[in-house]
């Protein structure tokens, strides 16, 4: 998975590189719109490859699969697996704990950054490619747990502001605390059934999404 996310992330940097790294104040909205239905196309790419995967594996393994596809913490207890994921974890948050500064500058525009002495396009391209390289490793490890990073850092932003200083390692902490609860409830609540943590999630994600954008429309 995490060979995965880098040549996804690689192929989005060939096609979307300009709109990615554009300094272009301009044309702000447009390079946006061109990320993100360039993000969406490898996606529905992705998507399709997992779907033969799906249909090429012995029946035998299909639960397992579907089950990690959906997010499944079923592999928690292996030793090797924790330590993969603090090492992950210690070494994201050094990384981006030294872009905060520059994020903080960059979350006020560009133009702003780079007259800070920010070099924008090298710091966008070191933190898309920690994001990408943490999030890889989580899937691997755990699934596609969908909407955790979505919810605890726009939560947290509610509660403790936007300085990313404090943000960052707040929003890595709460986000492990949502997956934990999340777990609990997939494993309690149909028991002895057992739901995909992917689906409590996102039960809990689409709302809060809704609420978020109902928030800030009214703003």
């Amino acid at each position: 998975s995490a060979t995965g996310a880098l040549a996804s992330l690689a192929l989005l940097f060939a096609l979307a590189r300009q709109a990615l790294f554009t300094r272009d104040a301009l044309h702000g909205e447009e390079a946006t719109t061109r990320v993100l239905l360039t993000g969406v196309m490898i996606a529905a790419f992705c998507s399709a490859l997992l779907s033969v995967i799906l249909t090429l594996a012995p029946e035998a393994q299909l639960r397992t699969m579907v089950f990690w596809l959906l997010g499944d913490l079923g592999g928690a207890t292996d030793l090797r697996h924790a330590l993969i994921a603090l090492a992950v974890l210690a070494l994201g948050l050094v990384l981006a704990g030294r872009q905060a500064r520059a994020l903080n500058l960059m979350l006020r525009g560009d133009v702003q950054a780079t007259t800070q002495g920010v070099d924008v396009e090298r710091e966008r391209r070191a933190l898309v490619l920690i994001a990408a390289l943490a999030t890889g490793t989580a899937v691997m490890l755990a699934g596609a747990v969908g909407f955790v990073g979505f919810v605890a850092p726009h939560l947290l932003r509610l509660t403790i502001g936007n300085d990313q200083r404090y943000l960052l390692p707040a929003a890595a902490l709460a986000g492990g605390a949502l997956v934990l609860a999340a777990d609990t409830v997939a494993r309690t609540a149909f028991a002895p059934l057992q739901l995909p943590v992917g689906v409590v999630t996102a039960l809990v994600g689409v709302p809060v999404f809704l609420w978020l954008l109902a928030r800030r429309a009214r703003w």
